[in-house]
């Protein structure tokens, strides 16, 4: 009864919105955003990534998934939301997995060689995330860049670690959001278990594009260390958001393709985030083309990560 309730004012709603929308003259709703979209993909104005209609009207409609304590209720409602999504992963091993996905133990989704690496402190660590379809341990990029910062600090022991998921996807929303959920996991139990066996380590979070999804998500999870976070930079994420105060870039008020799930950065960690998004990038706004999502190695958009991830150790 509830979440009939619920979803029935929801949807009352985005309807009311819609229509004052197109009365006002204000930007366009989502069910605008995807006729155009349709429209433009028939004339190849657009890049040929998918974008799932049957998804965007549900999200429309849903707008967020409600708080609720009880388990069954809560993956109905995300599945509802996200029609085909795999309710049965989400959940995990019960043994293991508390209901917002953490392992319980912080060690579930990591195997033995990433638990001593976890253990075995360094004074500086850089987890980075590669974006969709990247080969695993060679996001040349986010290597590059976590390069420069090293070689500008004082010596010490500091290190980059890749995030160990699997990030070979479709261009369906529903596998990427999947895909982005599973790596969350593991972003969260590694750096939780690293915040707690060294206390004195730095982190430092860099991920690009669907790796983005992945760390935000992963920030939002139950006993996530966000105060030893020094510092965090994300580049075209699907998840970006409008009028948030880490947003940077030529595209502050997009919203991302996945924005509509609700995942945002938690308030308290906002100060050491700096979210990239840059105007034509599909990801990040939700039209445009992939050709200016790839656009953010080599830009000005690094020089700035540079220098900011370096003041923000050396500040830490």
């Amino acid at each position: 009864m509830y979440f009939s309730r619920f979803f029935s004012s929801a949807a009352a709603t985005a309807l009311l919105l819609a229509g004052s929308s197109c009365a006002s003259g204000l930007s366009k709703t989502p069910y605008d955003k995807y006729a155009l979209f349709a429209q433009q993909a028939v004339s190849g104005d657009v890049s040929t990534a998918v974008l799932v209609k049957p998804t965007w009207m549900r999200l429309q409609q849903h707008l967020a998934i409600p708080d609720t304590s009880d388990p069954a209720l809560a993956y109905s409602a995300l599945s509802s939301i996200v029609p085909g999504l795999n309710i049965s992963v989400l959940q995990g091993d019960n043994s293991n997995y508390s209901l917002s996905g953490i392992a319980i133990n912080n060690t579930a989704s990591l195997n033995g060689s990433e638990i001593a690496r976890a253990r075995d402190c360094p004074s500086i660590e850089f987890i980075t995330t590669r974006g969709a379809n990247d080969s695993f341990e060679q996001s040349f990029w986010l290597m590059e860049m976590a390069r420069q910062v090293m070689s500008r600090l004082p010596n010490g022991t500091s290190r980059r670690t890749e995030t160990n998921y699997d990030s070979f996807t479709g261009n369906d929303m529903t596998s990427q959001v999947s895909s982005a959920l599973n790596g969350s996991w593991w972003v969260a139990n590694y750096t939780t278990l690293l915040a707690q066996s060294c206390p004195n380590t730095k982190i430092i979070m860099m991920a690009y594009s669907l790796g983005a999804a992945a760390n935000i998500v992963a920030s939002t999870r139950p006993r996530f260390p966000a105060s030893r976070i020094s510092a965090a930079v994300y580049w075209g994420s699907p998840l970006f958001s409008p009028g948030r105060p880490q947003n940077r870039g030529t595209a502050q008020s997009a919203l991302g393709q996945f924005g509509l799930l609700g995942y945002r950065t938690p308030r308290g960690m906002q100060p050491k985030v700096r979210d990239y998004c840059k105007t034509g990038d599909i990801i990040c706004t939700g039209w445009g083309n992939l050709t200016v999502h790839l656009s953010y190695a080599n830009s000005s958009y690094q020089d700035e990560t540079v220098e900011y991830l370096v003041q923000s150790v050396l500040e830490a």
